[in-house]
């Protein structure tokens, strides 16, 4: 009788302990989905971040006012002289000083958001203010 209560009592152990291992498994494989799905949304929130911020840059560039070269006598022309060791922010600068662009931080970041300021070529360019942030990087990006 006693034999018979140990054998259901080493059976009931070896039950629960399997019951245990899938248990703990299930909620091992839980974490792993929940730690997954963690790291999606944060990547899409990075993601959406970048969007937002080039639609407001694009929203920027579009609502600046577009002048007609034509219509105004006094253009402001400038030969930009980019040297080695010029980053994005000494461009800007000068091209702020020269009343081409007005503001020296949106073109930064139109350039840092279109990865543009680290493909800024050495020469000299004429640029005048008619143009626009994108027309401004294309010219300074490419080969004088």
């Amino acid at each position: 009788m006693i034999r018979d209560l140990l054998r259901f009592i080493g059976g009931g152990c070896i039950i629960a302990a399997g019951i245990l291992y899938f248990a703990d498994k299930t909620q091992t494989e839980s974490a792993k989905q929940n730690d997954l799905l963690q790291h999606q949304i944060q990547e899409l929130e990075e993601r959406l971040a970048h969007a937002n911020e080039q639609l407001a840059i694009a929203q920027t560039v579009k609502q600046a006012p577009t002048r007609n070269a034509s219509t105004e006598k006094n253009t402001a022309k400038m030969t930009l002289k980019i040297k080695a060791g010029d980053d994005s922010t000494v461009v800007a600068a000068d091209l702020v000083k020269a009343n081409i662009i007005q503001n020296a931080t949106e073109f930064e970041k139109y350039l840092k958001v279109n990865r543009l300021a680290g493909k800024i070529q050495i020469g000299e360019y004429t640029i005048d203010d008619s143009m626009d942030y994108e027309t401004i990087a294309k010219l300074i990006t490419s080969q004088p």
